[in-house]
């Protein structure tokens, strides 16, 4: 998903219908289109200008991870991005060199603007259901939830009642 790429915009592009924009956020698991959405470029930055107070704030480090540790024979001891203490060091044995290795310093700062814009980067990587199967989804639904003359939610043919579920009061 683009920076300002918005549920109805992504249903319209790929399905040729914005409507189904239910159907993006469905197959995304996403019930708050606020915080699991990506923000756009200009909401994100506020949003963490806001969270971490300054631009200063927004450099500072958020946590480590580790580099990548090899031994002599290019086999991975310790893999990369592994969120541990500043100060984490690893002691192994490396049979190539037949000797104990210790590896310290081996982490790197992540920042917090890095970590945010980490969390956006997987919030823009969705799922989206295959053009093939919406009929059968359609059909599906209201196979499974009729809105028929009788129900409580009946209006007309054309419009069901729904339920306030008061989120607020």
């Amino acid at each position: 998903v683009n920076a300002n790429d918005r549920p109805d915009n992504v249903a319209k592009e790929v399905y040729g219908d914005s409507n189904l924009d239910w159907l993006v956020m469905l197959s995304n698991n996403i019930t708050n289109l606020q915080n699991e959405w990506p923000l756009t470029q200009q909401a994100f930055e506020s949003y963490t200008l806001y969270k971490y107070g300054s631009y200063e704030n927004l450099y500072n480090t958020h946590h480590y991870e580790t580099q990548q540790i090899t031994n002599s024979k290019g086999d991975i001891i310790i893999e990369k991005g592994i969120e541990v203490s500043k100060n984490y060091s690893i002691a192994f044995y490396d049979n190539g060199l037949g000797d104990e290795v210790i590896a310290n310093n081996i982490t790197d700062p992540i920042s917090n603007l890095v970590y945010e814009e980490r969390i956006q980067d997987e919030k823009s990587n969705i799922y989206l259901l295959d053009k093939r199967y919406i009929s059968v989804v359609l059909n599906d639904l209201e196979r499974i939830m009729p809105y028929k003359k009788g129900s409580t939610q009946f209006v007309d043919y054309d419009v069901v009642k729904g339920d306030n579920i008061r989120l607020y009061e």
